[in-house]
């Protein structure tokens, strides 16, 4: 295995010992993971004076924090991919957003962010009267049937695991298609209350139904993390992760509606077709004995298509897998789902890691010279977060990556899509939906292409295949 890393940032933590180096290795909003290179970390949540942050060539001093040690985390589950480093630092003198930090070299604190506050609170003098009655009746509906669920569970709360288990069964069996044809009915009225808003109007009538829903939206682990983007970008891959186990997870019986609601619908299903899609495609690629058949993954996320293309021993030595992501997290959930692979087929997987972005992919002059070229290039989440001119430098340089007789395929959801208001609405999940003459349009003058573009199943997500004259190598 092969993996391509940006260079780690690094600080000073003063401690009552004298100075210890540290590696940090990412950014979540308000506290960084970080590793302990000389093996000295602190104790569980000792206070420590100082930490000294280097950003290139910029230092941030960032005052006292509370070191907590991944290894006394109580609250992770055995299946849940590991953290990154040794543990997490807290600070205590401010509220930094490290996340800012790491994209534009500045820190933003807390009251600057206070500072919105109206700017934010004007946005309401622009609300539509019949939205404002809309939103209220629908919290108010649904915090009625909140509050007769949590009668149960309140019930339930001094029996046994075992009987709690039996008895949510029942409940999720009885009343939850009740509860799905109350929410679609409440999605098909919103609709039809935002059916002539302006791009501007969809914004601001969103966040104000987001705002008024929040109780209600921090009840689903799923809505809660579209919502707050802990990785800073939307479609991570812990997302990535609850839309394939499709399941009802929470701590109470509204929670577990809540959350499974939006992972059972039509563009949650698209995301789950694709897997099947992808690796039956990379399974009928032709094979030449003694050379691997080469494929790339570009925003590859944990890259769950993978258990479906290696199912057998031998596969392990006929494919050479290449997968890009820019989150470091989610290479690391795709690396972990590798060596559970590896150990239940008895073998090593050929495969290189690249951590990168788009933006530097395309400031690199010969990516075949660096990469190599493949029989097989795809990206699933990618394109509906790219403008039409950067779609298509994108594109044209993904299809270099082609042998002769390779394919390149990248999904786009269609404009379609039925759960485009709900994506927006209440996920906070704004995606560039494209039409399929828009979608073609963006493979115009790739020379010797052949393109066309197909849907899965649901017809929420298209497929745009351009495939490279000439015969594959493979």
């Amino acid at each position: 295995m092969e993996r391509s890393r940006p260079p780690e940032l690094t600080g000073t933590l003063e401690c009552e010992t004298g100075p210890v180096s540290v590696q940090v290795l990412k950014a979540s909003p308000h506290t960084l993971f970080v590793r302990f290179p000389e093996g000295n970390p602190p104790a569980h949540r000792a206070e420590l004076r100082n930490f000294v942050l280097r950003v290139g060539d910029r230092e941030f001093a960032l005052g006292r924090s509370r070191y907590h040690s991944h290894a006394e985390n109580p609250a992770r589950r055995k299946d849940d991919p590991p953290l990154l480093g040794d543990g997490k630092l807290a600070f205590l003198d401010d509220l930094y957003d490290f996340q800012v930090l790491m994209r534009t070299g500045t820190i933003q604190g807390f009251k600057k962010r206070l500072e919105q506050l109206p700017a934010l609170w004007g946005r309401k003098k622009d609300i539509r009267p019949a939205f404002r009655e809309f939103v209220a009746e629908l919290v108010y509906d649904l915090q009625v049937y909140r509050s007769l669920l949590d009668e149960v569970d309140r019930s339930l709360q001094e029996e046994p695991w075992a009987i709690r288990t039996d008895v949510h069964r029942v409940v999720t069996q009885s009343e939850y298609p009740g509860f799905c044809a109350l929410f679609d009915e409440r999605l098909a009225r919103l609709a039809e209350q935002v059916k002539d808003f302006s791009q501007e109007e969809h914004e601001r009538h969103g966040f104000y139904l987001r705002k008024h829903a929040w109780d209600i939206i921090r009840s689903s682990e799923f809505l809660l993390r579209t919502n707050l983007k802990p990785r800073g970008y939307a479609g991570d891959s812990m997302m990535m992760r609850m839309l394939y186990e499709n399941d009802f997870r929470g701590p109470t019986a509204f929670a577990r509606f809540m959350h499974k609601h939006p992972v059972e619908t039509a563009a949650a299903q698209a995301v789950r077709n694709r897997v099947g899609l992808l690796s039956e495609r990379i399974r009928a690629l032709p094979r030449t004995r003694g050379r691997r058949t080469r494929f790339m993954s570009v925003a590859a996320g944990p890259a769950w298509e993978l258990r479906e293309v290696f199912q057998r021993p031998e596969d392990l030595e006929a494919y050479e897998v290449v997968l890009l992501d820019q989150d470091r997290e989610a290479l690391n959930e795709a690396t972990q789902m590798i060596q559970r692979l590896e150990k239940q087929l008895g073998g090593r997987m050929h495969y290189t890691l690249i951590q990168d972005s788009v933006r530097t992919m395309l400031r690199t002059p010969d990516l075949p010279g660096k990469w190599g070229r493949f029989s097989f290039v795809y990206s699933m989440g990618l394109f509906d977060y790219l403008t039409a001119p950067v779609a298509r430098v994108v594109l044209a340089r993904l299809y270099d990556l082609l042998e002769p007789g390779g394919e390149l395929v990248v999904g786009n959801f269609h404009v379609d899509s039925p759960t485009r208001l709900y994506m927006e609405y209440w996920m906070d999940w704004v995606l560039i939906y494209r039409t399929e003459a828009e979608f073609l349009e963006l493979s115009d003058g790739l020379k010797g292409a052949q393109t066309s573009v197909f849907f899965e199943d649901t017809r929420c997500q298209m497929f745009l295949s351009v495939r490279k004259a000439g015969e594959t190598t493979s």
